[in-house]
């Protein structure tokens, strides 16, 4: 098998959670063998949580097509272990994100901001916090008008407001427990789980449109042009 093959493998091995031992891999040469590999396995262990099995595959698979498309990076080099900071240096991590949740059909979550200026903002919100309460004690104690203690509010509701604006292009780093490819897919799976999750258990028809996806993204061709006949190596050029 050349690299292309084991790449291909390797994918549909994460995909399903199978393993396809090197001997039965050389003897896959076409979509339709592939297909049939898997079926067989699917049906020999039916102690895979399938459904979990599915979305996150379709999660990854997402994921790693709009960063193909968005970086103009190799799809194959994009792994569920890629770190997403190699793929998305700071300096241009904010613009290139925002792309990323245009382009994809999933909720991509925000970027955070740093843990130093995050806990500065949490510092200024409770001294503001405070500061409306110990008002709103002296007005009371004092016969503060009600209308300078509205006035005093809104000016610190308005500085507030102004101070997140402000803060919003500092918002560079990754979601909590986010640091790579394959971690950022399992978040899309939570956050989307309508669009990701199926019904427990595969059909033959589920498992051929995964294949075939899979195939197509590895092929660089259009899903609707593979076929159960057509040849990783003489149709799709996979060495």
């Amino acid at each position: 098998m050349g690299l292309d093959t084991v790449d291909l493998i390797m994918a549909v091995e994460y995909a399903f959670q199978i393993t396809i031992p090197n001997r039965e891999a050389e003897r896959i040469s076409t979509v339709g063998n592939l297909h049939q590999y898997v079926l067989g396995s699917l049906l020999r262990d039916r102690r895979i949580n399938l459904d979990a099995v599915c979305a996150s595959a379709h999660g990854f698979y997402q994921v790693r097509k709009v960063l193909s498309q968005t970086l103009g990076v190799d799809r194959r080099l994009i792994r569920p272990s890629t770190f997403l900071e190699h793929l998305l240096p700071r300096e241009t991590r904010r613009p290139i994100w925002e792309r990323l949740s245009r382009q994809s059909t999933l909720d991509f979550p925000a970027l955070r901001l740093p843990d130093r200026l995050s806990s500065f903002l949490e510092v200024i919100f409770i001294f503001f916090a405070n500061s409306v309460v110990a008002l709103g004690l002296l007005g009371l104690a004092n016969g503060i008008p009600d209308w300078v203690i509205g006035l005093v509010v809104a000016t610190e509701l308005l500085v507030v407001a102004g101070l997140l604006r402000c803060v919003q292009p500092f918002q560079t780093e990754f979601p909590a427990n986010c640091g790579t490819v394959g971690a950022l897919a399992r978040i899309l799976v939570s956050a989307n789980p309508e669009q990701l999750s199926r019904d427990l258990g595969w059909t033959e028809a589920e498992v051929w449109n995964q294949v075939r996806s899979i195939v197509s993204d590895h092929a660089g061709v259009e899903e609707e042009s593979l076929t159960e006949a057509s040849s990783f190596v003489y149709d799709l050029g996979l060495d």
